[in-house]
């Protein structure tokens, strides 16, 4: 069955009813995303090529800085200046009241985007707004669901 808590579950809830969403749907994306672990960090060169290398926005910044994945729910910091981020230094993603806020924002914009459809809101959360329909974001829905449902389970208990 796997990991079905956090020890973020208090914070969790707060997020969630800021952002009007499932608090079971953003545990289960803290336990895919980081095993609820506040310090994961996950560097992305292949969107660093893509997106950032040649974006006048980001000149001289360092890749590992501005193409990486933090915190529980594994917000980048590009992500995050999107939704008015105040800092400057994207380690402040690691505190899991902020991190859990710019994650919950981000999937709540993208919620908007899919017309309120969860699977594709998941799907373009993993892979962008451009890529929800790969195959590694498609297989994320099905992760994310498989431990909404442990979750879920686990707090009817």
């Amino acid at each position: 069955m796997g990991q079905t808590t956090t020890l973020y579950r208090r914070e969790i809830l707060r997020a969630a009813e800021e952002h009007r969403l499932d608090a079971n749907l953003i545990e289960a994306i803290v336990i895919i995303e980081s095993s609820g672990q506040t310090d994961a960090f996950r560097f992305e060169p292949g969107f660093y090529v893509r997106y950032l290398k040649n974006d006048p926005t980001y000149a001289g910044q360092n890749p590992r800085r501005i193409a990486s994945s933090y915190g529980l729910m594994q917000v980048m910091y590009t992500t995050a200046l999107r939704h008015d981020y105040p800092y400057e230094d994207p380690e402040y993603l690691f505190v899991p009241t902020i991190g859990l806020h710019y994650g919950c924002s981000e999937l709540g914009r993208l919620l908007e985007w899919a017309d309120g459809d969860v699977l594709k809101a998941l799907a373009a959360y993993n892979g962008g707004t451009g890529n929800w329909l790969g195959k590694a974001p498609q297989e994320y829905c099905k992760k994310v669901n498989a431990k909404l449902d442990e979750v879920a389970e686990a707090r009817r208990v």
